[in-house]
């Protein structure tokens, strides 16, 4: 139903020009901001041009980095920042809570994943199966052996994902056998 609608609503986006003054700034201001954007973008490539690349490249395979690419910033922004701020989406290493690009950039963990934790992290997403069983029920409407196939591959998949992260977490999460206050230590 909302697709329905979603369609009915015209789309839009903005252009250059109106991507700096949508707020009606003053012209010095759209000025400042458009020299900020793309001296933004220049410094991104200069620097990361490995994992803008790497990233690239991942994206036509991965439908989550699409989706992100797609609805990181408001749609009315989106097709100028997809076009010219590219960024990274893979570590090269992780240290406490430095991380690593492809490109030898070190940067701080404000996740606080601290590393190795983003993909003992990814794993437990996999325990998320409410939306696939979900998507399963409307997918195979009036077939129920499919629909109790796909749960059953689905729990079982759930739980594979959710031990694998559990089990990576416990054995190389940076802090995992840390007590609370260890971790946090009061100021």
């Amino acid at each position: 139903m909302a697709k329905r609608l979603a369609r009915l609503l015209p789309g839009y986006h903005f252009d250059e020009q109106m991507f700096f003054k949508c707020d009606n700034a003053p012209l010095e201001i759209q000025n400042l901001r458009r020299q900020a954007f793309f001296k933004i973008s220049e410094v991104l490539k200069a620097r990361h041009p490995l994992s803008i690349q790497a990233s690239a490249t991942a994206r036509e395979d991965i439908t989550d980095m699409q989706f992100i690419a797609a609805y990181r910033v408001p749609f009315q922004f989106s097709p100028l920042v997809q076009a010219h701020l590219k960024v990274g989406s893979f570590l090269q290493s992780a240290a406490g809570v430095h991380v690593t690009d492809l490109d030898g950039q070190s940067f701080y963990d404000l996740t606080g994943s601290y590393g190795v934790n983003v993909f003992g992290a990814g794993l437990l997403g996999g325990i998320g199966f409410t939306m696939s069983i979900f998507i399963t029920n409307l997918a195979f409407t009036g077939e129920a052996e499919l629909i109790n196939a796909s749960k059953i591959a689905i729990l079982l998949a759930s739980v594979t994902a959710g031990t694998i992260g559990f089990l990576w977490l416990m054995l190389f999460g940076g802090n995992a056998n840390l007590s609370s206050k260890q971790r946090d230590p009061a100021p």
